[in-house]
């Protein structure tokens, strides 16, 4: 069975998800499994609780992609050190917002409603996600501490939900209501103080890690219309195939934002040529780096210096500055060769005009080929060249060319192109 995991990090608890990626052959879908793996060390929890789910998963079972959820950006930026070290560098990692939104898509009776509220409900924190009634775009969304707990934290975190109201494109109609803290108490607490009905999602607790996987294998795009893969010239290109054996041999070098397990296989072979550079971009991403090199060719025009005369330059250049300004603009050319080459400092206009005939200015170097291969990503888990994901709630459409060019770059990468 191939499967995808999406995994999601809490104070206390790492929860995993493995989603089945459909049926192949005759295989029939599987439910969801769940993953709960107790944190005990928070430092590379996620790495350990990966690991532990690859060995859990057994032999039969081929992990194609893996997805992270992120809260922060300095969450994020923890997981990418951790993932690096721990072997999981080519894991993907999700903002809560997508992940929660995807979850959404999922639950069945939301149809009624046009826009919903997804709010997420931890003992340490709390998120919410505001989708317009297609459920693909997030109108608002918003994280902040402390979390959600119980009925009394719920009534004083209801001026924190309402306050953007008056200013979204409309006020939710229903609550999707996920995380560990969403219970009845929770629920009947945020119906009285919004007016709405509040709907508690199956297995709330595991909510964002499913959304997190089910992105990882495609079966929903992310918010914002952005693509959870790419399809070069309409064809989905084929990932990666990882097999999950209880020997895990995690240590590969992949796409830097693509998905990856134990023991990579892949249909290409390993492209040995490639370097792993350890600079991060500062440009913005794009998809290829065609348009930045021809950019950095033509911006240095031609200089405008003249060109060197043929024959040994005459002594007429020093004798040119001592004409007084009042010397009648066509005097200088009338004692000049037509072709001097040094026109000196005057007034007029002429002798610039008379100059390009010289000679020509030599033509601008051909600008260089693009690059044949994406190089394999570095350390931070970035493509050679890739500028750093946007900021968690940063504008949507950033966050989609992001995206978008990650999957290209991950693809020409896993092509060999």
């Amino acid at each position: 069975m191939r499967a995808t995991v999406g995994i999601s990090a809490e104070q206390s608890v790492v929860r995993g998800v493995l989603v089945s990626c459909g049926p192949q052959e005759g295989e029939p879908v599987a439910e969801p499994r769940t993953f709960t793996e107790q944190v005990t060390e928070v430092e590379g929890a996620v790495p350990r609780a990966l690991d532990a789910i690859v060995a859990d998963a057994g032999p039969d079972v081929r992990i194609e992609n893996v997805a992270v959820v992120y809260r922060t950006a300095e969450e994020r930026k923890a997981f990418v050190g951790e993932l690096s070290e721990g072997g999981w560098r080519s894991a993907s990692l999700v903002s809560s917002r997508s992940a929660l939104s995807a979850a959404a898509r999922q639950v069945r009776g939301l149809a009624r409603y046009g826009s919903v509220l997804v709010l997420e409900v931890l003992d340490t924190r709390a998120s919410y996600a505001l989708l317009g009634p297609d459920r693909a775009r997030v109108l608002a969304s918003d994280t902040w501490t402390p979390g959600i707990a119980d009925a009394d934290s719920a009534r004083a975190a209801l001026p924190r939900v309402r306050e953007w109201w008056d200013d979204a494109t409309g006020a939710p109609e229903a609550v999707l209501l996920c995380g560990a803290a969403a219970v009845a108490a929770v629920a009947a607490a945020l119906e009285d103080g919004l007016g709405i009905p509040v709907v508690i999602a199956p297995d709330p607790a595991d909510a964002a890690a499913k959304g997190a996987a089910l992105i990882a294998g495609g079966q929903v795009d992310e918010e914002s219309e952005a693509p959870a893969a790419v399809a070069v010239g309409g064809i989905r290109v084929r990932r990666p195939v990882l097999i999950a054996t209880v020997a895990v041999a995690v240590a590969a070098v992949l796409g830097a934002t693509g998905f990856a397990m134990a023991q990579i296989r892949s249909d290409h072979p390993e492209n040995t040529e490639s370097t792993v550079s350890s600079s991060v971009a500062s440009s913005v991403a794009s998809t290829t780096t065609v348009a930045p090199t021809t950019e950095s060719v033509i911006a240095p025009a031609p200089p405008p210096e003249p060109a060197p005369p043929v024959d040994p330059p005459p002594p007429e250049p020093a004798a040119a500055p001592e004409a007084p300004p009042v010397v009648p603009a066509y005097t200088a050319p009338a004692h000049a060769p037509r072709r001097t080459p040094s026109p000196a400092p005057t007034t007029t206009e002429e002798p610039p005009v008379e100059e390009p005939p010289a000679a020509e200015p030599p033509p601008a170097p051909a600008p260089p080929p693009a690059p044949s291969k994406v190089g394999a990503p570095g350390s931070g888990g970035l493509f050679p060249g890739e500028s750093p994901p946007p900021a968690a709630g940063s504008n949507p459409e950033a966050e989609r060319q992001w995206w978008d060019n990650h999957w290209s770059l991950k693809e020409r990468w896993l092509s060999g192109n």
